[in-house]
């Protein structure tokens, strides 16, 4: 019958409506993107299965080769790496792309459009998080400025983060100079693209997202001695550390036998290594 809803397209559609539901009644907004991450790329490949059946012959051979391609990878780098979930997650999404392919064939793009406006309107702003200083987990109607120079240019943010990257200009100008070597102390959560907007040599061994400080990034200086920094900036606003000293007394100890304080900027205090 001529605009019948077949029962799989609507089950799909009650299907994606109660997991992106169930993201927030279940996991809440105390949580990162990560758990909504995984949600959204399982959505469109159970979908993406659902819709196997209308694809031409051609579709199928793509989708089929996508998708064990992405799974395969995902078993590999489970099993045989000691990766986070999240990081072995980072193989699905080409088979939640290919996925794509299968929503569009549903009967009047219902199940497509519906599937676009619940991972639209119902989802975390994805794009956020991770540039909210005051909180880790923002949604997209609380976006209150843009980034609108560095590297981040463009990126939604809270008011917070647009001003650092606004201030960093200044700030790293004054203290951080091209032939330098630059390393941040900040707070858990911290924007590697800081590195990215200094414009100097990173002397940290990781800039993941999460570091670990401590007396392990003391040893990999000593170890590798070309990696030492010659600036140090660590989190400082209104004259007060943003970061409890007890927490890396290995840092702070390093930095008062090694280095002299330069001066302060509006978000950083700077040490440069002593002559």
């Amino acid at each position: 019958m001529q605009g019948h809803i077949p029962l799989g397209d609507l089950g799909g559609v009650i299907l994606g409506t109660a997991g992106i539901i169930l993201s927030f009644l279940i996991k809440g907004r105390q949580n990162g993107y990560e758990w909504h991450y995984c949600i959204v790329l399982v959505l469109l490949i159970v979908f993406g299965i659902t819709g196997y059946r209308f694809l031409a012959d051609i579709e199928k051979k793509i989708w089929v080769s996508g998708t064990l391609i992405s799974f395969s990878s995902f078993l590999a780098v489970a099993a045989l790496t000691n990766c986070a979930l999240m990081s072995v997650v980072a193989y699905l999404p080409l088979a939640a792309a290919v996925s794509i392919i299968s929503l569009s064939k549903f009967r009047k793009g219902i199940l497509f459009a519906g599937t676009l406006l619940m991972f639209v309107l119902l989802h975390r702003g994805l794009i956020t998080w991770g540039y909210n200083q005051l909180s880790y987990n923002s949604f997209v109607n609380e976006a209150e400025s843009i980034v609108r120079t560095g590297p981040a240019l463009g990126i939604i943010c809270d008011d917070t983060t647009s001003c650092i990257y606004r201030d960093n200009v200044a700030d790293f100008e004054k203290f951080i100079e091209r032939d330098d070597s630059v390393f941040f102390l900040m707070v858990k959560g911290y924007d590697p693209l800081y590195y990215v907007q200094a414009g100097a040599a990173i002397s940290i061994s990781s800039t993941i997202s999460s570091p670990t400080y401590g007396k392990y990034q003391i040893e990999y200086w000593k170890r590798y001695s070309c990696k030492t920094p010659t600036v140090i900036a660590i989190a400082c606003y209104d004259g007060k550390f943003m970061i409890e000293r007890y927490d890396y007394p290995e840092i702070f100890e390093w930095v008062e036998e090694h280095y002299d304080w330069v001066g302060d900027g509006t978000w950083w205090r700077f040490y440069r290594i002593k002559e």
